[in-house]
């Protein structure tokens, strides 16, 4: 059995289509067959097939459509769509969706083409081309914002290997093939600008030497319209090696540096470095660590697809050390720069709006002031355009909800989100994956403070130790503080600052801080009546603050 989605949505057993029955028996299957073999939960489910005004009948007529979909797929039985838990499932094998067969087919095509083998990586990435029925996946079909956000990933995907097969093209020594299914997707899609560097390239190569340089005209007069800046300046340094004919135009197999490409290089445009510093005293964490790499790794064969991740926990539990931590880590693999924002969610009097983030974005992307829109539809618009072809880490620090961060989501590139909430939301429309940060556990806590006391004095007062770790909720900004503060004294013995934290009422100076204190009131007040009363005795909520959110 096959289930494609690169066109219109079908599936093929022995040869012929099955029937679907109607659109909304035919979303709910597009919305399981592109979270293959995971429990979609019945909720989103309404929402895919009647967005927020599901009717009253919406439970009964989706377990109807999921009797249909049984009949259709398994002559009734409950093989491909068995019993779930509050939601339905779609077990598909591997190889059995078009979309698996075409990422496995274009990721074999970028690999002939690191190695050296043009010839191979057209092969291979025409024939991932050639499972797409048309240009847009689930052709026909009205689709929820969640399925357009999977739908769109695809597509990007799809562009991807376009310009990867362009490239092959060029360098097997086959300008004219390269040039017509250029022109083609540029039609479609007017503001890729690796590919208008590759169209140039092809012209020139089969000799329409005025055709490459009327290509950088038109590229220039399109993204100039639609986005309001010039062109990227590899481009425009090709069209001065195009205009004076400079030697290496005919035999240079990789001419072009337009944009994050295939191969990793950098852009040869703005190259933002806005991570902040990190903690040097990061401990643990790795299995967290291992979760936020795994969409790198999903992503090497399409280095311009787009991967979303929370981090959620409550203040202080270390969601931006772990972000950054993670950040500086992988740093390379994101050849096109790195922009962050703290966005400062819970800070009433300076949160930052999603209009103000995108400015700093643009102005940080090398866009004039003067030509920074004014409206937030407009800014994201352009923000989306300018990472459309390039390999960025973008992190968007201390989110209060859903709609303060979904303006900022490129689209491309890989995208960490820190907040005290899930942010469901993203999770349902936006695929993204969310990560649940817990306190430190107790030999992670215990190496904290070594780190920062050394392991001699923390060696020595192993009751002390355990009584700050107990005291603080195994809190690492809670624990930063305490040694901090135990650091400035180091002739006092632990014992004392165990013996301070654990007084109910007490309120260690190192505490004075108001931003600290705010953080750590408003995690006192988010937890439970008898976590309140076992974690955190010395941090309490106090004047500032501003209660849990509801």
């Amino acid at each position: 059995m096959h289930f494609d989605v690169l066109g219109p949505l079908r599936v093929v057993r022995d040869g012929r289509e099955l029937p679907l029955g109607s659109v909304k028996q035919r979303l709910l299957l597009a919305a399981l067959v592109l979270r293959p073999g995971e429990t979609v939960g019945a909720d989103e489910l309404t929402t895919v097939l009647w967005g927020d005004t599901p009717p009253a009948s919406g439970a009964a007529n989706l377990r109807t459509y999921a009797r249909g979909l049984r009949k259709s797929l398994d002559r009734g039985t409950r093989e491909r769509m068995p019993q779930a838990s509050g939601g339905y499932l779609l077990r598909v094998e591997p190889g059995e969706r078009d979309l698996d067969r075409f990422d496995a087919a274009a990721e074999r095509g970028r690999a002939a083409l690191a190695a050296g083998d043009p010839a191979v990586a057209e092969t291979e990435l025409s024939a991932a081309l050639g499972l797409w029925r048309g240009t847009t996946p689930l052709a026909g079909l009205p689709l929820s914002p969640s399925l357009t956000a999977l739908a769109e990933r695809a597509t990007e995907r799809r562009l991807i290997a376009e310009e990867d097969r362009g490239e092959a093209m060029l360098e097997m020594g086959s300008p004219a093939g390269a040039v017509c299914s250029l022109r083609a997707m540029l039609d479609r899609h007017p503001l890729r600008q690796r590919a208008w560097g590759q169209l140039m390239l092809g012209l020139y190569r089969i000799g329409d030497v005025s055709g490459a340089l009327d290509a950088y005209r038109q590229a220039r007069r399109v993204v100039t319209q639609e986005t309001g800046l010039d062109l990227l300046p590899g481009l425009s340094r090709l069209y001065d090696d195009i205009l004076h004919h400079r030697p290496g135009l005919l035999d240079r197999p990789r001419a072009l540096a337009v944009g994050g490409s295939r191969t990793g290089s950098a852009s040869s445009g703005a190259r933002p470095e806005q991570l902040p510093a990190t903690t040097p005293h990061f401990v643990g964490r790795e299995t967290e660590l291992g979760l936020l790499d795994a969409p790198l790794g999903e992503l090497d064969g399409t280095p311009c697809a787009g991967a979303v991740s929370v981090v959620s926990g409550m203040a202080g539990v270390g969601k931006t050390a772990l972000t950054l931590h993670w950040a500086r880590r992988v740093a390379d693999r994101f050849p096109d720069g790195h922009l962050y924002v703290n966005l400062r969610g819970y800070d009433a009097a300076d949160e930052v709006s999603p209009r103000e983030a995108l400015r700093g974005f643009l102005e940080a992307l090398d866009v004039p002031f003067s030509r920074i829109p004014e409206g937030l539809g407009a800014r994201a618009g352009l923000f989306r355009s300018l990472l459309a072809s390039r390999r960025m880490l973008v992190v968007l620090d201390n989110a209060r909800d859903e709609e303060q961060v979904r303006a900022l989501l490129p689209g491309t590139g890989t995208v960490v989100i820190t907040s005290r909430d899930r942010l469901d939301g993203l999770v349902v429309a936006e695929g993204a994956r969310l990560l649940i940060l817990d306190v430190l556990a107790r030999r992670e806590a215990v190496e904290l403070l070594a780190r920062r006391l050394g392991a001699e004095r923390v060696g020595a007062e192993p009751t002390a130790v355990d009584a700050i770790i107990g005291a603080t909720g195994g809190l690492p900004l809670a624990l930063s503080v305490v040694s901090a503060r135990a650091a400035v004294y180091p002739s006092l013995p632990l014992g004392t600052f165990a013996a301070e934290l654990g007084q109910p009422r007490a309120r260690p100076d190192a505490m004075g801080e108001s931003g600290v204190r705010r953080i750590f009131s408003r995690t006192y007040l988010a937890l439970s009546a008898p976590a309140a009363a076992g974690a955190l005795p010395g941090f309490g909520p106090g004047p500032g603050s501003r209660g849990p959110r509801r």
